[in-house]
């Protein structure tokens, strides 16, 4: 995806002016962890960034499993469980949503649709409580029509798309719970001959 390759230039960037280099090894939580425990040990890394793609508690085992190790270790994306002791960057998730969805009714938007990410994730809740706050603080109704998808899947946005745009009164505008969806979404509208 576009935001992973993001972040792995600007670590890049950052750790080959250090004279660091890095090293991607990717892994599932509940994946058999014996060897990254092995790679942990090797001696042959400085310290790990680790990006946390599930919530907690999925991902306690793993954290602990690292800060067994005495590594240094900064997760991104979702925050480390505090009993790690490490540090996390995170994304406002639901402060963005309300700016983006802010700024469409600013624009005059006043139906602003939806495409909702999978909401078993906290960053799916956050950006979609931020995009309802938008709207209420704009004194636009929130209409559950206009709320659609539920998924992180790109092509699940083809019938979320045909479901807003079959309704009496389409969206004008609609807000996307990530930049993959954002990104078929305008695949999809210009298909259809929208903006």
């Amino acid at each position: 995806s576009p935001y992973s390759a993001a972040i792995l230039t600007g670590l890049t960037a950052e750790l080959s002016q250090r004279d660091y280099h890095l090293l991607i090894s990717p892994i599932q939580v509940g994946e058999d962890a014996a060897p990254l425990q092995r790679l942990l040990r090797s001696g042959r890394l400085d310290g790990l960034v680790v990006r946390l793609v599930e919530d907690s508690p999925a991902t306690v085992a793993l954290l602990e499993m690292i800060a067994a190790t005495g590594m240094p270790c900064v997760c991104i994306e979702r925050p480390a469980d505090p009993r790690s002791g490490f540090s996390s960057v995170v994304v406002n998730d639901e402060a963005g949503a309300f700016d983006a969805v802010a700024y469409l009714a600013e624009r005059g938007h006043r139906r602003i649709a939806h495409v909702a990410g999978d909401r078993r994730y906290a960053s799916a809740q956050a950006r979609e409580a931020g995009y309802r706050r938008a709207l209420s603080a704009s004194d636009l109704p929130s209409d559950e029509d206009l709320i659609v998808c539920g998924s992180w899947a790109p092509l699940a946005v083809d019938a979320a798309l045909e479901t807003l745009l079959a309704l009496p009164e389409p969206p004008t505008a609609i807000f996307a719970a990530s930049d993959s969806l954002a990104f078929r979404i305008v695949e999809v509208a210009r298909a259809r001959g929208r903006r």
